[in-house]
């Protein structure tokens, strides 16, 4: 039951990216490595601004839309920290699920996963997760 609704949540972030990278000036294809997680905040934390300090902790915020729970940022990540991911954030109440995309040139750098792991960490002083 749980991998059906992050399956939905996905699905909502494809129409997020979708929806906002013509004006962002992102193109997601096919070719972009993909990575996600979902992560529960305890009830005390106020997860908007928590996702919006993480985000601009672990990048650059490119959009932040309150009125839909959205976050979307550009975090560098890869090897060396040479290639981009394009981050969103879909919050619902206390879960927030991410995706992560990434255009990998010839050598695969993992950008999107790393991207994803650089979240993580960033959340653990939120959600007391083990990394």
């Amino acid at each position: 039951e749980r991998e059906a609704r992050m399956k939905g949540d996905l699905n909502k972030l494809d129409f997020v990216i979708e929806e906002y990278s013509a004006s962002l000036g992102i193109t997601i294809d096919d070719k972009n490595s993909k990575d996600a997680i979902e992560i529960v905040f305890p009830k005390n934390i106020n997860v908007l601004n928590a996702i919006r300090d993480i985000f601009s902790e672990t990048g650059i915020i490119l959009k932040e839309d309150l009125d839909k729970s959205i976050y979307i940022a550009a975090i560098k990540a890869g090897i060396f920290d040479a290639n981009e991911a394009i981050v969103i954030a879909l919050i619902d109440q206390h879960k927030c699920s991410i995706v992560a995309y990434a255009k990998e040139g010839l050598i695969k750098q993992s950008t999107s996963k790393r991207a994803i792991e650089k979240i993580k960490k960033a959340s653990c002083r939120y959600t007391n997760l083990e990394i």
